[in-house]
């Protein structure tokens, strides 16, 4: 719908065109319209990857843990192309005739049943990167690793060594969760530039895969040092003890 719309509605000028201009022409409407597919294709590929896995039977571990990975990505990702497809129609977003508002509730709950997406940060956070030795974690691992995304891969095996380090990791799940998605994206990316030749539109297709290695690398080093900065934090340093000291014991110190 953003899509259409973008393409068809003129508005505004850019340099070196007369008159008015599609939305799509716009440098920052074609940012949106790119997340906002790149979101919708990853996110798909995603869970065809954990279905594909599910019906072959042959990883349990990596299904076990790319399920709750999915749930995240797929709801959180719906969430964000649909406010990115209201900014794209602007003021028409928010009318019922073109949907997209509905769009946008639709999938803002789905971020909440079935597990609200804190609770599947959570079981990724402690759970599933403990179980069974971290079998489900060393699965992943060997999926973004069998697709070429080495780099990525180092800096969330750095990430996931703070978190099994840390006395209480769960304050740092979301930012875990979402350096997570981005790692199993960036594997997903690499897959789908590889078969981009068998896709309807493979220029499309590897267009969005260059964006993905462009920015990928600065978001996911991003996205790591939020996980530690959070769990650092959330450790009690030597000075601070004093902090939570009862008030009447402080001023009897101080007498």
């Amino acid at each position: 719908m953003a899509t259409e719309y973008a393409r068809g509605r003129r508005q505004g000028k850019i340099a070196g065109e007369a008159g008015p201009v599609t939305l799509a022409s716009h440098p920052d409407v074609r940012r949106m319209l790119d997340e906002a597919e790149a979101i919708a294709i990853a996110g798909r590929a995603l869970c065809h990857v954990a279905l594909v896995e599910l019906e072959l039977q042959e990883a349990p571990e990596l299904v076990d843990f790319l399920t709750p990975v999915c749930k995240f990505a797929c709801t959180e990702g719906g969430v964000a192309a649909a406010n990115l497809a209201i900014q794209v129609l602007g003021g028409y977003g928010y009318l019922r005739e073109y949907r997209v508002e509905q769009i946008l509730r639709d999938a803002r709950i789905a971020a909440i049943y079935e597990g609200t997406s804190g609770i599947h940060a959570l079981t990724l956070a402690t759970r599933l990167l403990r179980h069974n030795g971290g079998s489900a974690a060393d699965a992943f691992a060997r999926f973004v690793h069998s697709s070429g995304a080495d780099f990525e891969l180092s800096v969330w095996q750095e990430a996931r060594g703070h978190m099994l380090a840390a006395t209480d990791p769960a304050p740092a799940a979301d930012a875990f969760m979402r350096l997570t998605v981005e790692t199993a994206y960036a594997a997903i990316w690499r897959r789908l530039s590889a078969v981009a030749d068998h896709a309807p539109a493979p220029a499309r297709l590897r267009a969005l895969a260059a964006r993905q290695a462009m920015f990928g690398p600065s978001s996911l080093r991003h996205k790591a040092e939020i996980v530690s900065i959070i769990l650092r934090m959330d450790e009690p340093s030597p000075g601070a003890a004093h902090l939570h000291e009862p008030a009447h014991m402080k001023e009897k110190e101080w007498s």
